[in-house]
């Protein structure tokens, strides 16, 4: 019970410093990144002691000469939309959303690709790593939605055993058959 009381007293002594700052400093920045969207449901890259789990992140320049890796990126992206689709902003956005119409909030800067401080209602985000909602054609540099080239790839996936959906994504997209993301009008690679 004592150690329930002193977390509790130390949550609120750090909410309160924390209000006192906001209150002394009216123009922040605030930078983000894959710890506030965990509440949402979607996971970080770090276990509880910060090291990394599952695959390495893919790097820009590998996506762009690489057409396997470009595969790899677009098949697990597809295998992980369901969840991310589905994600909804936790308190943390919507403070940060309530802070920035507040006018506290001079910048906001994300390293998530989610989308949910603006489904929060932070205007102005800018998204270090992109956005999973568009794509930039690598030839051409054309903004596209992402959404029309889910639609079409769940087709192709659509009837296979659902066991098999993730395992068989990986492996067409890896391996062989066109990229699933491409520029309409370019007709090459698109990027995250």
């Amino acid at each position: 019970m004592k150690k329930n009381m002193l977390a509790a007293t130390l949550e609120h002594e750090a909410a309160e410093r924390l209000a006192h700052f906001v209150e002394r400093h009216p123009d922040l920045l605030i930078l983000s990144g894959a710890g506030i969207s965990t509440a949402s449901g979607i996971p970080d890259y770090r276990d509880k002691d910060g090291r990394r789990r599952g695959n390495p992140p893919i790097q820009g320049p590998d996506f762009r000469r690489h057409e396997a890796v470009r595969r790899r990126y677009w098949a697990r992206s597809m295998v992980g939309w369901p969840a991310l689709a589905r994600a909804q902003p936790n308190p943390g956005h919507l403070a940060i959303a309530e802070l920035q119409a507040g006018a506290r909030v001079a910048s906001l800067v994300t390293q998530n690709v989610d989308g949910l401080h603006q489904r929060a209602g932070s205007r102005q985000v800018t998204e270090l790593h992109g956005s999973i909602h568009s794509v930039v054609c690598l030839d051409c540099c054309a903004l596209l939605r992402a959404a029309w080239c889910r639609i079409s790839c769940s087709k192709t996936i659509r009837n296979w055993p659902m066991p098999r959906r993730r395992r068989m994504a990986m492996r067409t997209w890896s391996h062989r058959g066109s990229t699933p993301f491409a520029c309409r009008t370019a007709s090459t690679a698109a990027a995250p």
